[in-house]
């Protein structure tokens, strides 16, 4: 199918951070480095352990100096919370969790923006974000085509429902599944945090590092990891996309693979698609090159074949 998708999702994580220390107490903590205080700002991060591995990701939206909404695609808001509040000591900050009230809205393949101006929202630029009555708009990450979200509260909801159903009337778009959801983001080469990179797992090793990641600001928790892998230049993991034509669905995730009898990664993730089966496997860059096929073990039928790594996609 073609045309302009939308996808709903709720409850969305939606996390309230408020106080004095707000704005330094959330630069200790996420790895890249927030916009500033003007309201209005909009950064991608992810929130790392001492060890520098991955425990959640999100955007940060800054409302006032005082004030930010930490929100979510995947990781739940008790993680979220749990994490940050072991790190609060003295600071004037409060956490709180709104994600009930609200549901987030993703499109991609949009033909044009001019439908926004009936909710009475523009298109936002890539490091800011709109908001109108408690609804806000930004620039996503669910996909390399022209993509937007929006997070909206519950009394907002029906009227952004209604107007995009008149938009996909008129463009011949669709709502789309969850297995829709994802196969987008694994064409695209996204990660799914926190289940193909994760608590166990580098921001490198999913190239993660480029736009989610500061090499330039303060200290903040795992700092001291980025900023070694960055001299060293290099992981002994990395992320590939893969497809399978005779994928069995009904097998538990994660799962190893293997190239020749020889243990080379495990497979994280693999969705029903056209054609096949499109997923993500964590792979040693040492013993895979794109197109080899592994296996689930010797003896195996079940092919899978390695299409590139992510971050190197064309």
């Amino acid at each position: 199918m073609s045309g302009t998708v939308f996808y709903k999702n709720h409850p969305s994580t939606c996390i309230v951070v408020e106080g004095g220390d707000s704005f330094q107490f959330l630069q200790s903590q996420f790895s890249n480095n927030l916009k500033g205080t003007g309201p209005g700002l909009v950064t991608y991060g992810l929130w790392l352990d001492r060890r520098g591995k991955v425990a959640a990701d999100s955007f940060v939206f800054c409302q006032d100096s005082n004030r930010f909404i930490i929100h979510s695609y995947f990781c739940s808001p008790s993680s979220i919370i749990e994490k940050l509040e072991e790190n609060i000591i003295a600071d004037d900050v409060t956490l709180t969790d709104q994600s009930g009230l609200f549901t987030s809205f993703s499109c991609w393949g949009l033909e044009d923006t001019e439908w926004l101006a009936a909710l009475g929202l523009n298109e936002p630029n890539p490091e800011a974000f709109n908001e109108r009555e408690g609804s806000i708009i930004w620039v996503s990450r669910r996909s390399r085509s022209k993509s937007l979200d929006f997070l909206v509260p519950e009394e907002s909801i029906s009227e952004l429902e209604g107007k995009v159903d008149e938009y996909l009337a008129q463009t011949g778009g669709h709502w789309a599944s969850e297995n829709e959801l994802h196969t987008e983001r694994i064409v695209s080469g996204i990660p799914w945090i926190p289940i193909e990179i994760g608590p166990n797992e580098f921001p490198q090793e999913g190239s993660l590092e480029s736009d989610s990641v500061s090499f330039t600001k303060g200290c903040y928790l795992g700092q001291e990891v980025m900023a070694r892998i960055f001299s060293r230049g290099a992981v002994k993991r990395g992320l590939y996309r893969v497809f399978s034509e005779n994928w069995r669905d009904k097998l538990d995730m994660p799962c190893r693979l293997f190239l020749g009898g020889i243990d080379v990664g495990e497979l994280r993730s693999m969705i029903p698609s056209e054609g096949g089966y499109l997923g993500h496997a964590l792979l040693r860059i040492s013993a895979v090159d794109s197109k080899v096929s592994l296996s689930l073990g010797p003896g195996d039928n079940s092919v899978v074949k390695v299409v590139d790594r992510i971050g190197l996609i064309e």
